[in-house]
């Protein structure tokens, strides 16, 4: 009886409440219910062709995402291809969805010439990039090399190579046996995913609403890929910012000398007058330092101000080439040190073009955000969201 009157309900709907019916459907997981009101709105011949474009863009989704109804999908894209010329630009949803229906049934050559026509044809689609990929895709899938197989599936080894690419470096296979053991575990996987799909998991509860936290995540990330990816950053901007930060890339001066640390002072001034005499600081350093660098001579190559220890800076700003100073005390490590200066390299700015990029990928950063935080301000404009919990307070 209840079955009856929904079926006498469903009568008496209008197209566009059926249609906003299987979409409320859609998003419970109600498939099969949802693709026949989906059908009894396309038979009402009431919908205007545009909108009965749209429905059947919608009916498709169903049937070949979550029905497997690849015949039926096949059927309902060539009469909705048939309902425009094929100039209209949102015929490119027919022919992605030709290439995704073709794709899931293993006719990798015939996906690949419907991608095709989306990327020749309807380049400004918002399909052609995805369109774009997917020929890559189903070529890798059509070339006749296989690393393995289980049940009707087969991976190929441009599929094999891709997945690993999203392998991080530390974990790739190297060896054979590595490789072996890989793909042992790819056939695992879609060996569990096979059986899972046979026994039906799909309709699972516990799997739907996993299944609609991923997608609302997935479409989330896509959509500020979107919103996001129309942020340019221009020369004019790089420049400002490089001349309002030029701190950021001011390189300081640095010094270049030999040391020679010992715990003795006695010793510390044996070895001052050696090198007054024109002993070679490089190997009184060999000899005499308990410095870490004393076995490459003694020798500092970028020390600053900043640097330690501290108590040589003040003896480097004023010293020339050649000249030797010491026995400095350094209080922190209770050592005596005899330093000769070999060089001064002056305080630089980085140039523009070697900053360029760092800077263009800060400031795209920035301006994502930006533009993602104004996006979420009109959207709230747009659905006017509201916080009961808020108002409990």
């Amino acid at each position: 009886m209840m079955i009856k009157t929904m079926m006498i309900l469903l009568f008496l709907q209008n197209p566009q409440s059926l249609i906003q019916d299987a979409r409320n459907l859609v998003k419970e997981g109600k498939y099969e219910i949802a693709r026949e009101m989906y059908e009894k709105a396309l038979n009402t011949e009431k919908l205007h062709p545009l909108e009965e474009y749209r429905t059947i863009m919608e009916l498709v989704d169903i049937e070949i995402e979550h029905l497997d109804m690849y015949d039926d999908a096949l059927k309902n894209l060539l009469y909705a291809k048939s309902l425009f010329s094929k100039n209209a630009h949102f015929q490119a949803e027919v022919f992605y969805r030709l290439g995704i229906l073709y794709e899931k049934m293993g006719d990798y050559k015939k996906a690949a010439e419907f991608y095709q026509t989306v990327v020749t044809k309807y380049r400004k689609s918002k399909y052609w990039q995805d369109a774009f990929d997917a020929v890559e895709r189903v070529f890798r899938k059509n070339v006749p090399e296989y690393v393995g197989k289980v049940g009707s599936i087969y991976i190929t080894v441009p599929e094999f190579e891709k997945i690993l690419e999203n392998v991080p470096a530390f974990a790739k296979p190297r060896t054979n046996k590595d490789k072996v053991e890989f793909v042992d575990r790819i056939l695992e996987r879609k060996m569990l995913a096979l059986e899972a799909k046979e026994r039906k998991m799909y309709l699972k509860s516990s799997y739907l609403e996993k299944l609609y936290d991923v997608k609302e995540n997935l479409l989330i990330n896509v959509l500020s890929e979107e919103i996001t990816n129309q942020v340019e950053v221009t020369t004019e901007e790089i420049n400002i910012y490089y001349q309002e930060h030029l701190d950021e890339y001011r390189i300081p001066e640095k010094f270049k000398f030999a040391r020679i640390e010992v715990k003795d002072k006695k010793l510390a001034d044996e070895i001052l007058l050696k090198l007054k005499k024109g002993e070679p600081a490089e190997s009184l350093a060999f000899k005499y330092s308990t410095a870490p660098d004393a076995k490459k001579g003694g020798i500092v190559e970028a020390y600053t101000k900043g640097s330690f220890p501290q108590e040589y800076y003040e003896y480097l700003v004023n010293m020339k080439p050649g000249e030797v100073k010491g026995p400095i005390f350094i209080k922190s490590r209770k050592i005596y040190g005899i330093i000769k200066f070999i060089e001064k390299i002056p305080e630089k700015i980085r140039p523009l073009e070697e900053v360029e990029n760092i800077i263009k990928n800060r400031l795209s950063t920035i301006k994502k955000r930006e533009t993602w935080q104004n996006f979420i301000k009109r959207l709230k404009e747009k659905y006017n969201p509201e916080n009961y919990l808020k108002k409990e307070k």
